[in-house]
């Protein structure tokens, strides 16, 4: 008998079928994004996607500007005055239904903004 008949029988067909319909979901609507605010072709736009969504070790994974470089969005970082406006404001995006934080992308000490 094959080794895999316990591991399958565990597995729930119905979230295995959630989990590729959000996942379908996620490419659609990140391809709409795309193909508004890029010149990207289709093929450009699923590679990132791909990446995106399934290239990263959880959702919790925290990209900063070098892996959004890295993968081909156009990033920058802020100079001062901008820095210290945005983190200004961060006080204000704070509360109890907190939708984005801030948080630290490393040892270079550039400071990011991430979903909650």
């Amino acid at each position: 008998m094959g080794g895999g008949g316990p591991m399958f029988g565990r597995l729930d067909p119905e979230q295995i079928g959630n989990w590729n319909r959000t996942l379908a979901v996620t490419q659609t609507y990140g391809d709409r994004l795309l193909a508004r605010s890029t010149d990207w072709d289709a093929d450009e736009r699923s590679s990132l996607l791909d990446r995106l969504i399934r290239g990263y070790p959880s959702y919790s994974y925290i990209l900063n500007y070098r892996d959004l470089a890295e993968i081909g969005l156009p990033v920058r970082l802020l100079d001062d005055s901008q820095a210290e406006a945005a983190l200004g404001s961060i006080p204000v995006l704070l509360s109890d239904k907190t939708l984005i934080r801030c948080v630290d992308t490393g040892s270079d000490g550039v400071a990011g903004l991430a979903a909650a």
